[in-house]
C-alpha cells in the first residue's frame, strides 16, 4: 500500500499534523503569506516547521510553480510552492512520467552524454513544461493551472490502483482533491500586476559619474567599518556552510555550524548598521543538504536578519537553465533564493523593470527570473568556485538604486558586484577576505569595466 498526503495551505497557516511513518509522501502546497508590506510567512519556515516537528520525515526538495500574482508582495510574488517530504529516500517517485522530450540532446548536454537519457530530460524543482522547434530553440513556456499541477503530482506519485490518496490526513478521492483546490486558487486568479513603469536607463559612467567612489577592502566582513548609514543596496552572495573552499584560513564556512551562523549574525549586525533607512538588502542562498541533514540556511538567516530589526519583503528566484540529473528519486535543482530585507517600511524599490525571459507574457517581470548560471572559473589561470552571472545583480541593482547611489557586497569573491555597480554608474564597496582573489578582480576590472575618465578603483 502507498500512501501520499496533501496538506493544503495555499491560503492559510494551518498545521496539519502528521502520523508517525504513516505516509510514504506528504505533499504541502503553499504561498507566502503577507502583511503589511513585509512577509508574515514565507515557504522557508512552513518548511523548517515540519523539518523541526517530523524528524520521522525525510526532507526532499520544494518545487517552484508560478502562478496567479499576489500584489502584496513587493516583487510581483507569482509562486506556489510545493514542500516535498518521504518516509525515507526511497519511498515511491516515478520521475519518468513527467519527463519531456529532450529539446535537442548537443544543445542540452554537449558531449556530456552520461548526462542525457533515451527517457527524456530530467525533471527538475521547477515546473514550466516547454515546446520547441526540434533544432534546440525554445518557442513557448507554459504555466501549468492547478489541474495540470495536480496531474502531474498524480502522475508522479501514484504507484498502482491501491495507492491511497489523503488530503489533511482525510482520505479523500482524487477528484475531490482537485475540486477543492481549484476553490482555493480561485482567490488568487483576479490579481494582476499593477504599477508605473520607472525607466531607469543606464547612463554611461563618463556622463554620470566622472569621479566615483570604487573601494575593495581585503579584510573580513565581520570587521567592516564605514561611518554612517551609507550604503543604499547590498548585494551579497554568502559563503554556504561546509561546501565552498575559498583557500584562506579563518575563512566564513568552515567552522561548526552553530560558530558559523553566529559568524554571519555578525556580518548582519554591520550591515544593519551602514544600510540606510530606505536601503534594501539581497542575499542569494540556499537550502543545503549535508548526509542527510538538512541545513536550511534562508531560513536561520531570515531569523537572524528579523532579530536585529530587518524587515523580510520578499523573495526573488533566480531560475538557473541549466542543471545536472540527481538520483532517481528526486528532482534535479534549479533554482536559488534571493532573500529581501529592508531596513524600515520606506524602502526603495523599482520593481517595474522589463525582465523578459520566458516566452510567455504571463511569467514574464514577476519574481522568477530565469538567468544561466555562470559555469567554471574565469580563464585557466584563475580558481574561484561559486560565480553568480553579472546579469543577476544587475538586476538587484537596478530595482533598488539610481545612478549614482552606493552598492556594497560583503562578499566580493570574484569582483561580480563591483562590475555591475560600476557599469550602471553607481558608486561602490566590497569586503574580501581572500587578498588572494585580487588578481582575478583585476583582471576582471580590465576586461569587463569602463571606468569614467580620471576614475580609479581604489583596493
Amino acid at each position: 500500500m502507498n500512501r501520499n498526503l496533501i496538506i493544503n495551505n495555499i491560503s492559510s497557516d494551518k498545521i496539519c499534523h502528521i502520523e508517525e511513518d504513516y505516509y510514504d509522501n506528504v505533499l504541502i502546497f503553499f504561498r507566502n503569506k503577507y502583511q503589511k508590506g513585509e512577509i508574515k510567512s514565507s515557504v522557508l519556515e512552513q518548511a523548517q516547521y515540519y523539518i523541526d516537528n517530523t524528524p520521522f520525515l525525510y526532507y526532499k526538495n520544494i518545487i517552484v510553480i508560478p502562478s496567479a500574482v499576489n500584489n502584496s508582495s513587493a516583487v510581483k510574488d507569482s509562486l506556489l510552492y510545493v514542500i516535498w517530504f518521504s518516509k525515507d529516500k526511497n519511498s515511491y517517485f516515478n520521475k519518468d512520467e513527467i519527463r519531456e522530450p529532450h529539446i535537442w540532446k548537443d544543445v542540452e548536454w554537449g558531449k556530456r552524454s552520461k548526462n542525457y537519457s533515451q527517457k527524456g530530460k530530467d525533471p527538475s524543482n521547477i515546473w514550466i513544461p516547454t515546446l520547441d522547434d526540434g533544432k534546440g530553440k525554445i518557442t513557448h513556456h507554459i504555466k501549468l493551472d492547478i489541474k495540470q499541477i495536480l496531474g502531474r503530482v498524480y502522475t508522479a506519485f501514484n504507484q498502482s490502483e491501491e495507492t491511497e490518496w489523503y488530503l489533511d490526513n482525510h482520505l479523500k478521492d482524487f477528484v475531490e482533491i482537485e475540486a477543492e483546490f481549484l476553490t482555493e486558487i480561485n482567490k488568487f486568479e483576479n490579481d494582476k500586476i499593477n504599477c508605473n513603469t520607472n525607466d531607469q536607463t543606464i547612463i554611461s559612467n563618463t556622463e554620470q559619474m566622472k569621479l566615483g567612489t570604487y573601494e575593495i577592502k581585503f579584510d573580513s566582513s565581520e570587521n567592516i567599518k564605514l561611518k554612517g548609514e551609507v550604503v543604499d543596496s547590498i548585494v551579497t552572495s554568502p559563503p554556504y556552510w561546509d561546501l565552498k573552499n575559498y583557500f584562506k584560513d579563518g575563512q566564513i564556512g568552515h567552522e561548526s555550524y552553530e560558530s558559523y551562523l553566529l559568524r554571519m549574525y555578525n556580518v548582519w549586525t554591520n550591515l544593519y548598521k551602514i544600510l540606510s533607512e530606505t536601503g534594501v538588502l539581497f542575499v542569494n542562498i540556499n537550502i543545503r543538504t549535508r548526509l542527510g541533514k538538512v541545513y536550511n540556511m534562508p531560513y536561520e538567516y531570515i531569523k537572524q536578519m528579523r532579530a536585529l530589526g530587518f524587515k523580510f519583503i520578499d523573495i526573488i528566484i533566480w531560475h538557473k537553465s541549466s542543471s545536472i540529473p540527481v538520483n532517481a528519486n528526486n528532482l534535479s535543482d534549479k533554482y536559488e533564493f534571493v532573500l529581501v530585507f529592508a531596513k524600515s517600511s520606506n524602502y526603495k524599490l523599482n520593481y517595474c523593470q522589463n525582465f523578459n525571459d520566458y516566452k510567455n507574457d504571463y511569467l514574464n517581470n514577476t519574481n522568477i527570473w530565469n538567468i544561466n548560471r555562470k559555469a567554471g572559473s574565469i580563464g585557466k589561470k584563475f580558481i574561484h568556485p561559486a560565480i553568480y552571472p553579472t546579469e543577476l545583480v544587475n538586476r538587484l541593482v537596478l530595482i533598488s538604486t539610481k545612478p549614482g547611489d552606493m552598492v556594497f557586497d560583503p562578499f566580493l569573491g570574484s569582483g561580480t558586484t563591483l562590475i555591475s555597480a560600476v557599469n550602471l554608474s553607481r558608486n561602490f564597496i566590497g569586503y574580501e577576505y581572500n587578498e588572494d582573489f585580487e588578481e582575478l578582480i583585476n583582471y576582471r576590472i580590465n576586461n569587463e569595466v569602463i571606468l569614467g575618465e580620471n576614475s580609479k578603483i581604489k583596493i
